[in-house]
């Protein structure tokens, strides 16, 4: 008997990737993201179409010899039978054996269907906090440069189209609860792809070097939409999740360019483009492989915090942009929530989207100043913009926090500090410019907040844009808030925040003060200067109807000429009320900024009920709407 015993005990053991044990236990089949938010905040609907159910634990999968070979494996099995998880217990993979080096590599590249699962944590951490202790860890493999280490040209978790396919043909790809070393994560964009790289008529395209100068652009590496791509937008998948990951020493290096290997402050940490996106719960910490190395003639910084942390729909779109109209600005249904980006340049969060949720985000930075050690450790270097150009006052180091485009968007509780340089010009705290982005259309910034700390002042708003919509209120910042330098403005409610001052239209401004906040009026709604005098009207004629099987439509009237902006909230299963939403004023009742809000996290199979409110200075209940009846959402695949 205890023979039997200790041989079931020694079989009920299996060895990891490059020697990790675990205890064998069956694979999870829940959805994750469903389990992680159970509350009233709720999740998106579209996860339930992932088949968490059919599941490969890749700790006893024997098909390759290495753990990459195993993956290829495990996932073209999967993707034959249109889809499912691979799931990597607790323990460390060696993704370093592999085709990772030049321009006919390929790093861990998904179709559709097909999900990367690692072990979830113990109880609920939340990466906001800037510390995520996961148990499943994938390794990459670096090289030696100028005395230090690089990440390969392939270190890449990415999407792989079929034959005949392209990248906006890949819907419902994801990775989840895994910590990367070495690796960036990027589902990108599809556009109007040119012969070669070198031919691509792109942005960088005479700039390609060696034999990458011929590959064939798919879309499937970060650059190539800067390389490879036309002008045409032509389309994204649908549902791309990355969820409670943590991306370490991760950045896309330029050596398959002129300028040689350099941090590509262009390429993102993690790329997301499509509709149905969900970012949550991740962290970007800051980089322990920083190092000082001689680059065109300058003691430069190879730093990993060059690059931007986040690109959902936004910054690969730059070639494609059509003066701010492409399609691509305004896939609907994005969710960036709870995640901590550190950047010491560049910004952290680029977002845009329709029905976006921005929400409890953090961007940690240490302020960008030439030949500083402040933030690693390492002083006498040259701050450079590309790698070749020394940095100036006149330099635009990109270095803000949240740059953002499309709408209607909300962007509420995030947190931000150090943004600026020296020498340089930025410093913006969340921002929205026509310069690589879009006109503000219909947009809310509630309750964020600055901490400056040794860098810029900043500020909340927009910058040289037309804007229909846009409510700012209970900020804290010390730099201004509201829409400077501006051209058509609609409905516009810069009241009440903690900043130093309102900029507005061609710089004009109006402040006037009650108990220490600050109230502005654009002049297109002089009906702002009474707003704390007056009480608004509770809106009516609150509807919320099922949109495309998987969000809520809510829709309402506004009764009221006194409101600052509304307040949309939700219930679920008769629980205690969560907001959803802030929504700019509607009354010039332009078709950019509609009384309405898309709600894609009403999770299915709860009772749903909404109300809306005409919020006053102190953001009370008091001109609450009446409730909804309740409405459903079916499980997808019920």
């Amino acid at each position: 008997m205890a023979r039997l015993l200790s041989i079931l005990l020694i079989a009920s053991f299996i060895t990891l990737g490059i020697g990790a044990e675990v205890f064998a236990a069956d694979p999870p089949t829940d959805n994750p993201v469903a389990s992680f938010y159970p509350g009233d905040e709720g999740y998106p609907a579209w996860t339930d179409r992932i088949d968490w159910d059919r599941t490969i634990d890749m700790s006893n999968y024997e098909k390759g010899k290495t753990d990459f070979e195993r993956f290829e494996n495990a996932r073209d099995e999967l993707a034959a039978d249109g889809g499912g998880v691979l799931y990597y217990p607790g323990g460390t993979y060696d993704f370093s054996d592999g085709p990772f080096d030049g321009p006919k590599g390929r790093g861990l590249m998904l179709p559709s269907g097909v999900v990367i699962r690692g072990e979830a944590p113990r109880g609920r951490p939340l990466a906001k906090g800037g510390k995520l202790d996961l148990r499943t860890k994938f390794v990459f493999g670096f090289r030696k440069h100028g005395g230090g280490e690089i990440p390969r040209d392939w270190n890449v978790i990415g999407l792989q189209p079929k034959a005949g396919q392209g990248l906006k043909d890949i819907d419902d790809v994801g990775i989840c609860w895994i910590h990367t070393v070495g690796a960036v994560v990027y589902f990108g964009p599809e556009v109007n792809w040119g012969p070669t790289w070198e031919k691509g008529e792109s942005w960088k395209s005479k700039s390609v070097a060696g034999s990458w100068r011929s590959r064939k652009p798919d879309g499937t590496h970060p650059f190539a939409p800067f390389v490879g791509g036309g002008k045409k937008y032509e389309g994204a998948g649908s549902g791309r999740l990355v969820f409670g990951c943590k991306i370490e020493d991760a950045v896309v290096d330029a050596g398959f360019l002129d300028i040689g290997s350099h941090p590509l402050r262009f390429c993102s940490r993690v790329g997301v483009f499509g509709d149905r996106v969900l970012v949550a719960n991740c962290l970007m910490p800051k980089s322990r492989r920083v190092f000082k190395y001689n680059h065109h003639g300058m003691t430069q910084l190879y730093d990993y915090g060059k690059s931007i942390g986040l690109d959902v729909n936004k910054n690969l779109l730059g070639i494609c942009r059509d003066e701010g109209r492409c399609l691509g600005y305004f896939e609907p249904g994005v969710t960036v929530r709870d995640n901590y980006i550190y950047n010491h340049a560049n910004k952290g969060f680029e977002v845009a989207g329709s029905w976006v949720t921005v929400r409890n985000n953090h961007n940690e930075r240490d302020y960008l100043q030439s030949g500083s050690s402040r933030a690693y450790g390492i002083s006498s270097w040259t701050l450079t913009l590309d790698g070749t150009r020394a940095a100036g006052g006149a330099s635009d180091n990109m270095s803000r926090a949240y740059d953002l485009g499309g709408g209607p968007l909300w962007i509420d509780g995030c947190t931000l500090n150090n943004t600026g340089s020296d020498p340089g010009n930025d410093g913006e705290g969340i921002l929205c410019q026509r310069h690589g982005g879009t006109e503000i259309y219909s947009w809310a910034i509630t309750h964020c907040k600055h901490d400056r700390r040794g860098g810029e002042p900043g500020y909340f708003g927009g910058y040289d844009v037309h804007c229909y919509g846009l409510l700012i209120a209970w900020n804290d910042t010390p730099g201004w808030v509201g829409n400077a330098k501006a051209g058509a403005q609609y409905d516009c409610t810069f009241a009440p925040n903690r900043c130093s001052k309102i900029s507005v239209a061609e710089w004009t401004e109006y402040i006037g003060k009650k108990d220490g906040k600050h109230y502005g009026t654009p002049g297109v709604l002089d009906i702002l200067s009474e707003v704390p005098k007056k009480r608004p009207s509770p809106p009516s004629d609150v509807k919320a109807t099922v949109y495309q099987g998987d969000a809520l439509r809510i829709t309402w009237r506004d009764t009221s000429d006194a409101e600052l902006g509304f307040r949309v909230e939700r219930q679920i299963d008769g629980g205690r009320w969560h907001t959803i939403a802030y929504r700019p004023r509607p009354s010039k009742r332009h078709a950019k900024n509609p009384a309405e809000w898309i709600d894609f996290l009403a999770p299915p199979e709860c009772d749903l009920r909404y109300r809306v409110i005409a919020c006053d200075a102190d953001d009370s209940d008091k001109a609450a709407s009446r409730v909804t009846d309740a409405v459903r959402l079916k499980r997808a695949g019920s």
